[in-house]
């Protein structure tokens, strides 16, 4: 009797069935920047300071004259097609005397903001970790710094060190690191107590890896967010100084000297002073827009919303 050959057995249960490729996970970063993607005002302001970055960087390509020249017959006239802004008192083309006051403005900005980095975080981080006496000492003397009005604060330090523009970034950074050294310790008194902190306390991490590699990418979040919207506020103090005289020296342009400039002809040609003025405003919205929308991207609760 001839046997009948076993069926094959059905794909289903066939053991070279292929798998099905696990979905690749996106880490924090990855998510954060896609929802930052999806935020019009966001984008918007991060297109506007990526073009004012690059208008200071290239000011002596793109404005049509240089900053201090000045034209014979040309004292604080309204705009015409050879100069679109006008011209100020001296006879000096508002234009660019606006494109290359973005180069102050915005190196005051980060500059003071690398500054806060490097005093707030290092002591903020300290005093949260830390804790106690350690905490105590470096809280009551940031107390004391943030009890100071800040802008007289920055005048009275002007006034000892001299007017420059080295001298006004460091003016402005030694005001501002308060708020940051607050965040920080904040942040970190926060997340010294979580699960994944007291796991690697207990396996024999050091202080130092515990605060590099747990504890300060976690409080990175917040950080970003407060650079952010700090130089807006870095760039405001930076105009209210140059338009009170105490910026860069002439003849430098700030927006907030150009505005000064302008006072003289404020009822005759108004545009003189509307045009840096309007320099400092979008500037300061487009970081605002930006670090809104980062601190919604960098929430960790976006993701469930």
């Amino acid at each position: 009797m001839q046997t009948l050959p076993a069926a094959p057995p059905p794909a289903s249960l066939s053991l070279q069935a292929p798998l099905a490729s696990p979905v690749p996970r996106r880490g924090l970063w990855s998510d954060a920047f896609g929802r930052l993607r999806k935020n019009p005002a966001a984008m918007t302001g991060l297109v506007v300071i990526v073009a004012l970055a690059l208008t200071a960087i290239f000011a002596d390509r793109i404005a049509p004259y240089d900053y201090a020249r000045q034209f014979v017959g040309g004292p604080s006239e309204a705009p015409t097609r050879a100069f679109p802004f006008g011209t100020d008192s001296l006879g000096r083309d508002q234009l660019s005397r606006v494109i290359y006051g973005s180069r102050i403005s915005l190196s005051v900005g980060f500059l003071v903001q690398l500054m806060v980095l490097a005093i707030g975080v290092p002591l903020g981080a300290l005093a949260g970790y830390a804790g106690g006496r350690v905490d105590g000492l470096i809280m009551r003397f940031t107390d004391v710094m943030y009890a100071f009005p800040d802008l007289l604060f920055v005048i009275l330090l002007l006034a000892v060190l001299g007017r420059s523009e080295v001298n006004v970034f460091l003016a402005i950074g030694v005001v501002a690191w308060p708020t940051m050294a607050r965040l920080v310790r904040a942040q970190f008194l926060a997340l010294k107590n979580e699960e994944y902190v007291l796991a690697a306390r207990v396996s024999g991490a050091s202080g130092w890896r515990i605060v590099t590699r747990h504890l300060l990418p976690n409080a990175s979040g917040p950080i970003i967010v407060a650079v952010t919207l700090g130089i807006p506020s870095a760039i405001l103090t930076e105009a209210i100084l140059a338009f009170l005289g105490l910026g860069a020296p002439p003849p430098l342009p700030s927006w907030g000297s150009l505005v000064n400039d302008a006072l003289d002809s404020i009822f005759t040609v108004p545009l003189l002073a509307i045009f840096p003025s309007l320099a400092v405003s979008v500037t300061m919205l487009a970081f605002v827009f930006l670090g809104d929308g980062l601190r919604d991207a960098l929430d960790p609760r976006a993701s469930s919303r």
